[in-house]
């Protein structure tokens, strides 16, 4: 378990998140990325099917907006 402060390093995330970016949503919802994320859930038992990716859809919302000890924190409705 990491402490507070510590780092936290993942070597290969930044070659993702620039995949991503040069290949579009596409990359994630319909292509490689999905098919991967499908097999390793469904070879755990999961449900999770290329359907769900493909037809995802994101819905803009306001964000949840409270203050907490001195700090404003911003949360998904």
């Amino acid at each position: 378990m990491k402490k507070p402060g510590q780092k936290i390093l993942i070597p290969h995330f930044a070659y993702f998140i620039d995949y991503l970016g040069r290949e579009g949503k596409n990359a994630f919802y319909s292509g490689e990325v999905a098919q991967k994320v499908v097999w390793d859930y469904q070879s755990g038992g999961g449900f999770l099917t290329m359907n769900d990716f493909e037809n995802y859809q994101v819905i803009w919302r306001r964000p949840l907006v409270f203050p907490f000890r001195n700090r404003t924190i911003l949360t998904n409705p």
